[in-house]
């Protein structure tokens, strides 16, 4: 029987893993700790696991129980053999601050971030706000805007990247680019990608196809009070500007 490594440990509360191939074919499972991300890898296609490693890929000051910041998106692979994690995590504006249900616009902060490995997943960059700067209620400069989360990436021909980086509740979604490897991230440019409903969007993947125009598949609740009042999927193609 195929050996399952420990991903949540004794007394940890659960947090969902993140498999990734690397560039250079390791097949890594990430999974949280308090500061850390705990590695295992396998040489034989996940059959069997490595004993327990270490990444020090991790957002913020260290948690009291571990918790998953890698977004669903997880990895990318880049085309001169690096790679870079996309991440989130939850904002507040005050200590005190109490968060709202996820569909009250608003009402619960996430940012975006990315962390870069040049080193095949071994070690990692300190993480990067994906998205333009905010401002909180008293007008004080924030590094990068509220109620983003969830972000995806691709690479195209050209080697830029771009990141669909989707509003926790909107009707669009929102991408940024970076030419330098995902070490920079372009704040000036803001482009929306619109959708079908007004209603939320998650989990956005997009691929680039042979003729250059690009490919997304996102979930939408645009229809959350008919029946059978679950998500649709949604595709969308379109090209850059």
């Amino acid at each position: 029987d195929p050996w399952i490594p420990d991903v949540v440990g004794e007394g940890s509360s659960w947090a969902s893993p993140r498999i990734h191939l690397t560039p250079a074919g390791r097949l890594l499972l990430f999974s949280p700790d308090t500061d850390h991300k705990n590695v295992f890898e396998s040489t034989d296609r996940g059959k069997t696991w490595s004993s327990l490693g270490t990444a020090n890929l991790h957002l913020g000051p260290p948690r009291d129980q571990p918790v998953q910041e890698l977004a669903p998106a997880g990895f990318l692979n880049l085309r001169d053999g690096s790679m870079i994690a996309l991440m989130i995590t939850g904002f507040k504006l005050h200590p005190d601050q109490v968060d709202l249900n996820v569909r009250t616009w608003g009402g619960l902060h996430c940012q975006a971030f990315c962390s870069r490995s040049e080193d095949d997943g071994r070690t990692w960059s300190t993480p990067v706000n994906m998205d333009m700067p905010g401002y909180d209620q008293d007008g004080n400069q924030l590094e990068g805007n509220l109620d983003l989360t969830e972000a995806s990436a691709f690479e195209t021909a050209s080697g830029r990247i771009y990141a669909l980086i989707r509003p926790i509740f909107s009707p669009w979604m929102w991408q940024t680019w970076s030419d330098d490897g995902g070490r920079t991230w372009d704040r000036d440019h803001p482009i929306q990608l619109a959708l079908s409903a007004h209603n939320q969007v998650g989990w956005p993947v997009t691929v680039q196809l042979v003729d250059g125009s690009l490919l997304t598949g996102y979930a939408l609740t645009a229809y959350l009070k008919q029946p059978p009042d679950k998500f649709v999927t949604e595709t969308v193609r379109w090209r850059l500007p």
